[in-house]
């Protein structure tokens, strides 16, 4: 290890007051507009879920409150009580819910029942992603490049899109890129202080998602690789004691897991064993993806989803960084190797042939931090170009010079910064200009559109115009449940009958489709061909766009009944028309 990274780690908590100041407006920016948009999409597929395990356990720190306060400590750790409220039957960790229903019990008196509430908790982990970008930018490079990481995360619309939900997708890829930039500073110093919160931050990411644990190989790998390629300078005596402190870290997180998931404490081996073989024997997802309908998708998946879900000035710049940190490896800030390493890690097991690969790039999304991290690295190469022409200029003031550099750094994120702006609410059906936009990518390419049921609610408001009665088929049949959830939540009105069986078709008033073209290919062949043929070369009555392209519509009867008649329908004899 170099002199200059052991300097960098003994002072990177020693960035001035300038940097307190710039990192958190950038990341309180970031949560401000994520929480102001966070009602205008839709539900997401496991919200309800977990929005129910939140209120649970809300319900469960009311109950500890009450015993402790009547002098009751140990009721609220009984194994019946433990059951009642921390069951967890979707298989995830409780950090991102445990969040959420704090950051509800607050903001509901400020928001109401909307969803905002339920979903701040993630806003707020997004605001500390941010944050973190600019000051890990600012430590390893400097500041201009940490404004660029900061801006850059926030201008990533398949990021700032999930930040708006209450999954664990984002929770887990901010608390991975906050522990795994922890943890040098750990193992390259003999702090105790440092130790401790390395470990509390991967405790957080190992609560988060499975994804989380992949942290520790990853920094194994990290620490093997710099002793390989310095084995000549660096002791195998201090590579050693570098991965016990690994290992050692990898124990109080998983200490800390034991601690804050009671779930686990009735039968914490069998039920830590359970929680893992669920993730590794996960169901296969169909997946559509170049034009056709996949079992799994390919091995490239992953690679071709982050590069075309990027703005297009961010992914050359992470291009950019990737040649700069091979060709230069040992003269790479030790973040960024560690960045390069992390983001094949994380992307690593996506890559095997039976691995679920689907929903764009949440599922690998702890890779897209580091991958926005190494385009700093490849703008801050932009910028030592830039500071050698510089040395030519003596006329130039220095304070313009430094000024074009700030400006330079807004001005590459400046493109995704507006494609985050524009693509909203449909910030998880982006794909950059590299193929065409959504357009290029669902006409051209054929990738997916969009996927869960999220914009659904831009429909409602026309519902809600209906005066009388509607009956409202949907296709995939699978939206029914967001529509009753939105009913029963009092958002569509009542009036709107919501039907489900396809013999009911040519009796329903509406059609509404939405262009999730993996569960189109997964329908029966006459609603297969209805749902493509109606996207595909007819008008809606009701379009929510994106870019010109359908994501939801909504089309009449008439218009329904003429395709059925041309692409077939088998229930004429028992349902209408």
């Amino acid at each position: 290890m170099r002199s200059d990274d052991k300097s960098l780690f003994k002072n990177w908590l020693k960035n001035n007051g300038l940097d307190i100041i710039v990192g958190s407006t950038i990341g309180i920016l970031a949560t401000t507009w994520v929480i102001l948009t966070a009602n205008d999409i839709g539900v997401g597929y496991d919200e309800p879920i977990y929005a129910g395990y939140a209120l649970k356990y809300l319900g469960w720190f009311h109950y500890l409150w009450q015993s402790w306060s009547s002098g009751d400590f140990f009721s609220p750790f009984r194994f019946d009580i433990i059951e009642r409220y921390w069951s967890a039957r979707d298989m995830h960790p409780p950090f991102p819910k445990v969040l959420s229903a704090f950051g509800y019990a607050v903001s509901r008196h400020f928001f109401g029942e909307v969803l905002a509430s339920m979903r701040i908790g993630t806003a707020i982990l997004f605001g500390f992603l941010v944050f973190c970008g600019y000051w890990f930018g600012r430590s390893a490079m400097d500041r201009p490049t940490g404004l660029f990481v900061a801006l850059a995360l926030a201008s990533t619309p398949r990021l700032v899109g999930d930040a708006h939900f209450l999954t664990m997708d984002l929770p887990v890829a901010a608390t991975t890129f906050m522990a795994t930039f922890m943890l040098p500073n750990a193992l390259f110093s003999a702090s105790k202080s440092s130790l401790a919160v390395a470990s509390l931050f991967v405790g957080l990411a190992f609560s988060s998602k499975a994804n989380g644990f992949l942290i520790l190989p990853s920094v194994l790998i990290f620490l093997i690789t710099e002793w390989f390629l310095n084995r000549s300078s660096i002791e195998k005596t201090v590579v050693i004691k570098q991965i016990s402190k690994v290992f050692l870290i990898g124990t109080f997180a998983l200490l800390f897991l034991l601690v804050t998931w009671l779930w686990l404490w009735p039968d914490p081996f069998r039920r830590f064993f359970q929680y893992f073989l669920f993730h590794f024997k996960h169901f296969g997802v169909h997946t559509f993806y170049f034009g056709r309908l996949w079992d799994f998708a390919p091995w490239h998946y992953p690679i071709v989803m982050t590069i075309v879900t990027t703005p297009i000035v961010i992914a050359l710049m992470a291009m950019v960084g990737f040649i700069f940190v091979i060709g230069k490896w040992s003269a790479t800030p030790v973040l960024v190797r560690l960045s390069l390493i992390s983001f094949c890690i994380h992307i690593a097991p996506f890559l095997l042939p039976t691995t679920p690969k689907y929903n764009g790039v949440r599922l690998f999304e702890p890779a897209i931090p580091f991958f926005v991290f190494l385009s700093g690295y490849g703008f801050y190469q932009i910028l030592q170009l830039i500071q050698m022409i510089f040395i030519r200029l003596q006329d130039v003031a220095v304070s313009t010079k430094r000024m074009f550099v700030y400006l330079l750094a807004i001005l590459f994120v400046g493109p995704g910064l507006r494609d985050t702006i524009e693509s909203h609410p449909f910030e998880l059906s982006y794909y950059s200009s590299l193929i065409g936009g959504i357009k290029g990518a669902v006409n051209r390419w054929g990738f997916e559109a969009t996927y869960w049921g999220i914009n659904l609610i831009n429909a409602v408001p026309f519902l809600n115009q209906q005066r009388d009665e509607k009956g409202l088929f949907l296709l995939p049949h699978s939206l029914c449940a967001y529509m009753e959830f939105y009913q029963n939540g009092g958002y569509l009105g009542k009036h709107i009958r919501i039907m489900g069986d396809p013999r009911d078709i040519p009796e329903a008033d509406f059609l509404l489709i939405q262009a999730s073209q993996t569960e189109w290919e997964l329908l029966p062949n006459y609603l297969r061909r209805l749902a493509w043929t109606l996207w595909k070369e007819e008008k809606p009555v009701f379009a929510a766009t994106y870019e010109g392209v359908v994501v939801v519509g909504i089309y009449d009867r008439e218009t329904v009944l003429r395709v059925l008649k041309k692409t077939g329908y088998p229930y004429w004899d028992t349902g209408g028309g």
